[in-house]
C-alpha cells in the first residue's frame, strides 16, 4: 500500500453501526492500511437519537473514523461501503490532505 496520501476520509457512523464499520474496514484490506476511531456527539436537525440518554441530551452518539488515503481509493471505499451498509445516519467527507509523514 502506497504511504503517498492526498485526502482524508471521515467517516460519522452512529454508535450502534460502529463494530459492523469497522469490521467493513478490515475486510477491504486493498484499500484501507490503517485509521482512527474515536467518539464524538451530533447535534442538530439531522441528528438521530435512539437511546433515552440521547433523546434527554439532544446529542446523539456517533463515532468518528478517519482514513488517510489517495482520493481514488477513497471514491472506490466509499462505493463499497454503500452497498453493504445502507443508511442515511452515515456520513462522509474528503478533505484535501497537504502533507503527511513520521517524526523518526
Amino acid at each position: 500500500m502506497s504511504t503517498s496520501y492526498d485526502c482524508l476520509l471521515t467517516l460519522a457512523v452512529p454508535e450502534h453501526l460502529e463494530e459492523e464499520m469497522l469490521d467493513l474496514l478490515l475486510a477491504h484490506e486493498d484499500l484501507v492500511s490503517g485509521f482512527s476511531v474515536y467518539a464524538a456527539e451530533g447535534l442538530g436537525s439531522g441528528a438521530h437519537l435512539h437511546t433515552t440518554l440521547e433523546k434527554v441530551r439532544g446529542r446523539s452518539h456517533r463515532r468518528m473514523i478517519t482514513l488517510l488515503m489517495q482520493q481514488s481509493q477513497a471514491a472506490t471505499l466509499i462505493d463499497r461501503i454503500k452497498v453493504q451498509v445502507q443508511s442515511p445516519e452515515v456520513i462522509w467527507w474528503t478533505t484535501a490532505l497537504t502533507g503527511f509523514g513520521r517524526l523518526a
